[in-house]
């Protein structure tokens, strides 16, 4: 996929890996426009992103996300890739969980993702769509198994949805990135941290994301023990 000139709307532009995708596919020359929960900090991302909009979305409102899409489209003239970089995050044993905390996860990391890339691909007659997953959706760990399953839930969506849209030329890239110090787990919904090593550097998981979109790359991943990132 030529960066140049591409037409990119990234969902979740305000956190810390969507800023900073954001950001370097400007660089790169790509109209970008981005999408967050509060109006000031999305237009703030924007900004400082050289974006070509900021629109609000919060996933948890499944019914926003066809206009947000089709406002995005509109603006950039159509859609080349969509990124989805949002998530959240909650830790706890099977013991301590709540119908609600599950239902939240679900909601943001599997189901408002879906509907935006079904939304995107209905807008898209070739490019890419995209979405972050993480390494918790290959390695199914104790005390995070409904963030986790989350997680794969996206990952089982996104890799049946390659199948199909494969005939239409869409590129479906899974990112499944190691664990970054983005400080979304100081923001779980539920629950403490456990202590973890240091993270990967997000301006290297940024520039390989980056690099999967170029060579239309149908995965990222890390190497569970050295945390290598690859594209394949």
């Amino acid at each position: 996929m030529q960066l140049e000139n591409a037409r990119v709307l990234i969902i979740g532009g305000t956190g810390v890996l969507g800023s900073r995708l954001a950001a370097s596919l400007a660089e790169k020359g790509a109209a970008v426009v981005i999408s967050g929960r509060d109006e000031e900090r999305t237009a703030q991302a924007a900004e400082a992103a050289a974006a070509k909009g900021g629109l609000v979305l919060d996933l948890l409102d499944v019914e926003s996300i066809s206009g947000v899409v089709e406002e995005a489209n509109q603006t950039l003239g159509g859609l080349d890739a969509v990124i989805v970089a949002s998530g959240l995050a909650a830790f706890g044993g099977v013991d301590e969980e709540t119908a609600v905390v599950a239902e939240e996860l679900f909601a943001v990391n599997a189901l408002g993702p879906m509907v935006v890339l079904a939304e995107a691909s209905k807008r898209m007659e070739r490019g890419t769509i995209a979405a972050i997953t993480g390494i918790i959706a290959d390695v199914p760990t104790a005390g995070i198994a409904t963030y986790g399953a989350s997680k794969a839930a996206l990952a089982a969506y996104l890799a049946a949805t390659r199948k199909e849209l494969r005939r239409r030329k869409i590129t479906v890239f899974e990112i499944s990135p190691p664990h970054m110090d983005t400080g979304l787990v100081d923001r779980a919904i539920a629950g403490t941290a456990p202590k973890m090593g240091a993270g990967a550097d997000v301006d290297g998981v940024v520039a390989r994301i980056v690099e999967g979109l170029e060579n239309d790359s149908l995965r990222l991943s890390a190497d569970v023990k050295t945390g290598e990132v690859e594209l394949s």
